[in-house]
């Protein structure tokens, strides 16, 4: 059997090493890099979320605020119709003596 010279297998292990270097240091930079845009992310999320509770804090404070109109609104409207209630009922008052005095009017 031939047998390579030892600075052959030298050389051929040192390309070998040298290639697997190479390749363990561009794994680092590409986990380096995924770390980056790990944290990157999750610091978007962070404020995506944040971002998200002060959004429903201030649809919760507008719907508050929303009830709280309609409640207004409501109160009005029932007073409203109270007192278009009540000048209905002065109107009907008014014409019922008016119709008994055309009524005594016309009687004598």
């Amino acid at each position: 059997a031939w047998r390579r010279p030892f600075s052959e297998n030298l050389r051929e292990a040192t390309t070998a090493n040298k290639d697997l270097q190479r390749q363990v240091n561009d794994l680092m930079t590409l986990r380096a890099s995924l770390e980056a845009e790990r944290d990157s992310l999750n610091s978007e999320l962070n404020d995506t979320r944040e971002n998200l509770r002060d959004a429903q804090a201030r649809l919760d404070a507008a719907n508050s605020a929303l009830a709280q109109l309609r409640s207004e609104m409501e109160t009005r409207l029932r007073e409203k119709d109270d007192e278009l209630e009540n000048v209905r009922k002065a109107g009907q008052r008014a014409l019922d003596e008016l119709q008994k005095t055309l009524l005594e009017v016309e009687s004598r």
